[in-house]
């Protein structure tokens, strides 16, 4: 009981009415029936838990009953993060080669007027910087992939029209 109301547990075995079978234990001469074996399940899942019911007739070599519970899981899908997409450079033009002309002169160009940095950090970050604005501005951002309908537009007619 201790560790269930420390962990926030709930104990299975009480929360259904059953017939008298909830003993989990009998005695060696037979008279004395007790329910010490229980299903402790997380209060989170707790609707979770259909059913829990003592198994008599399953032989696992003790002098204690097989507990049974049965579990239903809702699977939710996680809401999207509405993170900051971030913009991706159309790469697909580095195949004309007029682009990687344009590119590699607009990159010659802004190399040529970086200030030499002494600190490793600073030139990777200006390396860094100066590669993907270069990129943005001459080969454009990379447009987003348009998801195809389930249903096609007849489909729909036909909804509406029922």
């Amino acid at each position: 009981m201790d560790i269930c109301a420390a962990n926030q547990l709930v104990i299975g075995g009480t929360l259904f009415q059953h017939r008298d079978n909830k003993g989990t234990w009998w005695s060696p001469n037979g008279l004395t029936v007790n329910q010490i074996d229980h299903i402790c399940i997380s209060g989170r899942f707790q609707h979770s838990l259909f059913n829990v019911k003592v198994c008599r007739g399953a032989d696992i070599g003790s002098d204690h009953y097989l507990v049974r519970g049965r579990l239903q899981i809702k699977l939710q899908s996680v809401a999207k993060i509405t993170a900051k997409r971030h913009d991706v450079p159309a790469i697909e033009h580095l195949r004309n080669s007029s682009k990687v002309q344009e590119y590699n002169v607009a990159l010659q160009n802004r190399f040529d007027c970086l200030v030499n940095e002494v600190n490793l950090e600073d030139m990777w970050d200006n390396f860094k910087q100066t590669v993907t604005d270069v990129s943005m501005e001459v080969l454009g951002k990379r447009p987003r992939k348009v998801k195809e309908q389930h249903l096609s537009q007849t489909s729909k007619n036909l909804i509406e029209q029922k």
